[in-house]
């Protein structure tokens, strides 16, 4: 098993890890449209929905850092979290990523 399956079935037996707010974040549209209509008042059919979808990814990964041990690794430079958008017409697959500026905890 990977690193990475075996980080998150651990944070999944710690109870640090809700799928049923990972699935939520995962299926909502919302707030990725109101986004791109807002920037994009023009935008329609296949290119607006191209953009919402982009959109939802670069929300999945900051919605990531919800996560406690996430934003941990994300802080300590131990994790980078990058998604990816992949066009069947084109055959192209898109590396995204969001330029954190998350600083790691410190004791006072």
């Amino acid at each position: 098993m990977s690193p990475s399956k075996l980080l998150l079935r651990e944070a999944v037996n710690q109870g640090a890890f809700d799928t049923v707010a990972a699935e939520s974040h995962s299926r909502e549209p919302a707030p990725a449209k109101s986004k791109v209509l807002a920037e994009y008042p023009d935008a329609s059919g296949e290119e607006l929905q191209t953009l919402v979808e982009k959109e939802s990814v670069m929300n999945s990964l900051v919605n990531l850092l919800s996560y406690p041990y996430v934003r941990s690794g994300v802080a300590n430079k131990t994790l980078k979290i990058m998604g990816g958008y992949y066009n069947f017409v084109d055959g192209k697959f898109q590396i995204m990523e969001v330029d954190y500026d998350v600083k790691p905890t410190i004791d006072i």
